[in-house]
């Protein structure tokens, strides 16, 4: 019976941080507004993301290989001429052992971008 009452406390004390974290967001992005973000990369290093991906590197090469793929895509959607972190991300998914051809071919994908 202890068992039952237990996951019920933990099911509805994860539904209650759930909804606190809901509204903390909608009040950060009152806050924040219509400012815009900068463009960054958190692990900038493909050494490092090599690392941490614990054997699953090539996972991780075509995860950023579709980032690359979004990120330059809203920037052409844009008309924006400035590509800040397309260099490094393509920097990233060469240097990550992937089976994808196309990345290896990016800057014919991507010409004067970086």
């Amino acid at each position: 019976m202890t068992t039952v009452r237990a996951q019920t406390t933990y099911a509805l004390l994860l539904a209650l941080l759930l909804g606190a974290s809901t509204l903390l967001v909608r009040q950060i992005d009152q806050v924040r507004g219509d400012t815009v973000l900068q463009e960054m990369l958190y692990i900038p290093s493909p050494k490092v993301v090599k690392r941490l991906s614990l054997g699953y590197s090539g996972l991780l090469a075509d995860v950023y290989w579709t980032r690359v793929v979004q990120y330059f895509g809203e920037k052409h959607k844009a008309q924006s001429k400035h590509y800040l972190i397309l260099e490094p991300l393509l920097e990233m998914t060469t240097e990550l052992p992937m089976r994808l051809s196309a990345a290896r071919r990016s800057p014919e994908l991507f010409p004067g971008c970086t």
